[in-house]
């Protein structure tokens, strides 16, 4: 109901089911349809990721509500005219950079709230973004109560940081069979009496106008294209290794994108086809790094604790003689990498790995699906991590037009570069 009264819900609205049932964002966009008698629109995740086959999905369905990650939003653009009425994102945070794009044309919302407390907590209407200052992630919704607490449990006062708890009816009951993990999330409520709130472990401070902003995460614990991951995890793979004494991942941030580095010391450098190779044994795609830097030692602060504000900043070069197109089709094959990863043509060898030159998951799947609309092929995502360069991808095309075979036929040794 509150949401109904927030986006002003009326009967012609259609919402776009965008986020798969083991995404907890799907609960509202399923939820947000069946309750208010309004039309759930399905799309298969295929075309999800091509511009126009999404653009003409979105007109011929009439969707007119459209909730997707940032990161998705970020990476495919949405052409006028269109049906679309508002845009909402969450999931992760909201830049500047993408509320300029969408205010003016939609009514855009930026939403924030853990799976723990029923998907969504705050929203916040954007209709002015304020140069490159922060979007808020809003304020609480209807039977919901936010605090910002400091380490003792006391209630801050506004523009101070502190952790983020949740109170209302959207708490959950807790972790099913894990005792030990709800009682340390799910806390007494000292502010209403026989309530539980849960503590988010997400940094905020009120603002002026009665809005929070986000400041980032108290732990380990990040969000990277609506998937939340702990750094820990990925970092006891890597120090499983075998030939790895230390490691550190962090997340990092520049105007186009969020990404992993992973940090390590090792006798000397390792593959990155071999590092990434590694971790896919024990880790999901969405958790692998898309840098890998090799060190002689962690740098490290006087008190002897590791000095993140030293470790570098990863820098896409060629590594030897950069290869050329030498046919047409890896020249059509480098146009579009070069326009999925945003990287001048000249810098990208045919020999180069994608994942090296700063590729991730979401991009694979964008970068695929264009190729397989230009070359009315049927590649599997899973068959391109196993053979990243434009070298192997335009053999791959090529044997698949002389013989017509399925990917899941071809002998990769033959193709890999």
């Amino acid at each position: 109901y509150s949401q109904q009264e927030l986006f002003g819900l009326e009967d012609s609205d259609r919402i776009l089911q965008f986020s798969t049932i083991a995404f907890d964002a799907s609960v509202e966009q399923i939820w947000l349809s069946l309750l208010n008698g309004l039309p759930l629109v399905l799309i298969d995740k295929s075309k999800l990721l091509d511009k126009d086959v999404f653009n003409a999905y979105l007109s011929t369905h009439q969707v007119t509500h459209l909730h997707a990650t940032p990161s998705f939003l970020e990476a495919i653009s949405i052409d006028k005219p269109n049906t679309l009425r508002r845009i909402v994102s969450g999931g992760e945070e909201c830049t500047p950079h993408l509320a300029k794009r969408f205010i003016g044309d939609y009514e855009f919302y930026n939403e924030y709230g853990p799976t723990e407390t029923t998907v969504t907590s705050l929203v916040n209407r954007v209709d002015t973004v304020n140069g490159d200052k922060k979007i808020s992630i809003g304020t609480p919704i209807g039977n919901t109560q936010v605090y910002i607490l400091d380490s003792s449990g006391k209630l801050l006062p506004q523009g101070v940081a502190g952790e983020l708890y949740v109170g209302g009816d959207g708490v959950s009951m807790g972790y099913l069979n894990n005792e030990e993990l709800t009682s340390e999330k799910f806390v007494a409520n000292p502010y209403r009496a026989g309530e539980k709130m849960y503590r988010t472990g997400d940094i905020g401070r009120w603002l002026p106008d009665g809005s929070i902003e986000f400041l980032g995460r108290k732990d380990s614990q990040v969000k990277l294209r609506g998937y939340r991951i702990e750094l820990g995890e990925i970092e006891h793979q890597l120090l499983n290794h075998d030939h790895i004494s230390e490691a550190t991942v962090v997340l990092k941030r520049d105007e186009e994108d969020e990404y992993l580095v992973a940090y390590y010391v090792a006798k000397e450098e390792i593959p990155l086809v071999d590092l990434r190779k590694y971790l896919s044994l024990y880790l999901n795609n969405y958790m692998l790094p898309t840098y890998y830097i090799y060190m002689e030692k962690l740098p490290l602060t006087p008190s002897g604790k590791l000095n993140r504000k030293e470790l570098p900043t990863p820098e896409i070069k060629n590594i030897g003689d950069s290869v050329v197109p030498s046919n047409q089709t890896e020249h059509d094959l480098l146009e579009i990498w070069s326009e999925i990863l945003n990287l001048d043509v000249d810098t990208i060898s045919v020999t180069k790995n994608f994942f090296e030159l700063g590729g991730h998951s979401l991009q694979a799947m964008v970068l695929m699906n264009r190729i397989n609309n230009a070359f009315n092929k049927d590649i599997s995502l899973e068959l391109f991590f196993k053979t990243p360069t434009i070298k192997s991808i335009a053999l791959l095309i090529t044997a698949l037009t002389e013989d017509n075979s399925q990917d899941e036929h071809i002998d990769l040794e033959e193709f890999s570069f």
